[in-house]
């Protein structure tokens, strides 16, 4: 619940009197932050007695625990889309506009946040003594509240969001209660078939896309084991919308688009967005990810009160 409060001071501090000139500062110290932790978390997972060997175990658990999410995610979208957006149309995109900037950028964000964890991995294996990767993890807490103070702050300071709302009103909010239904559901479907208990299993697809909080808080709220697969699975998620909007945007319809960025459409995914969607939805796509950001945490503490 403390994160939750940290979080909300963030918010507020962006909203009210936070400069606007200084919203890239507090993006680059939350990606600061967040590479920290996800090596921290890194070093709890080396402490992990046969990890090697779980290793292929857990990332095929994580590619299950991202395709269902996006699936389920999809699947709803497209049919509320159709009942209640029904001018979302396939094929009216923006691609090949010159002026749109690529998800290059984002894609380094990606690779660096798998190299933190290996690292962290490699050095709580090879490095550090088992005291010392201990020592380390302890700061994680810390270092989360910092996160998370950052990340409110960059929420706060998107003000055109409010102002969206408003003027698209209550539809606006379908997508993203879509994603959220969507994926804790999927959540509730892999303990039939996975080894895994629902509790573990809703709070790893509730992470809709962002991998380091989720992967973070679940390290401290369920084990290194729990938090790996939430960091992986929702790593994937994240690459795997890259390949998946063009083609959703095509053949399904626009709208649809935005559901399997989950979190990530109002950030890393949304240059792919606004090259294969429209004004309209990039504009939804913003406020869905605001809106599922504010959501995640939420979902994740109230699984482990």
């Amino acid at each position: 619940m403390e994160i939750l409060i940290v979080m909300c001071l963030g918010i507020l501090l962006g909203i009210t009197i936070f400069p606007e000139k200084w919203q890239k500062y507090a993006g680059m110290l939350q990606f600061m932050f967040a590479a920290l932790l996800i090596f921290t978390m890194g070093l709890t997972l080396g402490l992990r007695e046969n990890f090697l060997q779980e290793l292929g175990q857990i990332g095929f658990d994580s590619l299950v625990f991202a395709v269902l999410p996006i699936a389920a995610s999809t699947i709803l979208v497209y049919f509320l889309s159709r009942r209640f957006l029904s001018n979302a149309k396939c094929g009216e995109t923006t691609e090949g506009n010159p002026q749109q900037k690529t998800p290059r950028g984002e894609i380094f964000v990606i690779l660096l946040a798998a190299v933190s964890l290996t690292l962290g991995a490699v050095f709580s294996l090879y490095v550090f003594d088992e005291q010392t990767s201990k020592t380390l993890s302890d700061f994680s807490t810390i270092a989360l509240y910092l996160l998370m103070f950052c990340a409110g702050i960059s929420i706060g300071g998107n003000k055109k969001v409010f102002s969206q709302v408003a003027s698209h009103k209550f539809k606006i909010l379908i997508i993203p209660i879509a994603i959220t239904v969507a994926s804790v559901a999927s959540g509730l479907i892999v303990p039939l078939f996975m080894n895994y208990d629902i509790k573990s299993s809703v709070a790893i697809t509730s992470g809709m896309g962002w991998y380091s909080l989720s992967g973070i808080m679940l390290t401290e709220l369920a084990g290194a084991k729990i938090g790996t697969i939430a960091f992986l699975s929702n790593l994937f998620r994240e690459i795997l919308s890259f390949v998946l909007i063009p083609f959703i945007a095509k053949h399904l319809n626009m709208f649809t688009a935005i559901a399997p960025a989950g979190a990530t459409s109002e950030d890393s995914t949304l240059p792919v967005l606004i090259k294969y969607t429209n004004e309209e939805v990039t504009v939804i796509a913003v406020v869905n990810g605001v809106i599922c950001s504010l959501v995640v945490p939420i979902i994740l503490n109230l699984l482990y009160i």
